[in-house]
């Protein structure tokens, strides 16, 4: 090979790879740019809430009864009441800061031996024309996001600092809404 071919050779391999990390660059930019799915509900123009059915396996009678004779709706996988929350104003401000605020989570530690994840709530949002949703059990005090492609994040609720309790605000938020979903058969209405 020549001189010049091999120059230009060099050079070509040069461009390519400078061509390369500029697009890695700007795709790694967009990325690390875009909101998180918990982000995108501080910006959301559109909250509704939506109340879960009892647990299927700590109250199976109940559950049963109420998915038998009342009108639900399924959403990932999980019933829910058709007739959504009717909050106040202010509780769905509330409800957005604290779901949109990083601090309320924290790494996901793993399925947990409560009986398995069962949803007490349902929030859906949309931002820029698609639909996003947060389930979240307070049993084994989780939420999952799932994207407008039907893709799941897991979290826990954060721990407070004597990281034996994990209250966040979402459960005393959102029991004040108990609405359809009746008392437990053993712990009354204040269990979520």
């Amino acid at each position: 090979m020549t001189d010049s071919a091999a120059m230009r050779s060099h050079r070509l391999r040069m461009l390519t790879f400078i061509l390369v990390l500029g697009v890695s660059a700007t795709i790694a930019a967009i990325w690390h740019l875009r909101p998180q799915v918990y982000d995108t509900v501080r910006l959301s123009n559109r909250l509704v809430v939506f109340e879960g059915l009892p647990h299927p396996m700590y109250e199976e009678a109940t559950f049963e009864k109420e998915l038998k004779s009342q009108q639900t709706i399924q959403i990932s996988g999980f019933p829910f009441y058709l007739e959504p929350l009717d909050m106040k104003v202010e509780d769905l401000k509330a409800l957005r800061d604290l779901l949109g605020n990083r601090n309320t989570y924290q790494a996901y530690s793993g399925e947990k031996k409560c009986g398995g994840f069962h949803p007490d709530y349902a929030v859906e949002w949309t931002f820029e024309g698609r639909v996003y949703r947060c389930l979240i059990c307070f049993g084994c005090f989780e939420v999952r996001f799932i994207d407008p492609k039907g893709n799941e994040r897991s979290y826990d609720l954060r721990q407070d600092r004597d990281g034996r309790t994990r209250k966040s605000g979402l459960s005393d938020l959102l029991k004040t809404y108990r609405n359809h979903r009746p008392p437990h058969e053993r712990f009354g209405l204040f269990l979520l």
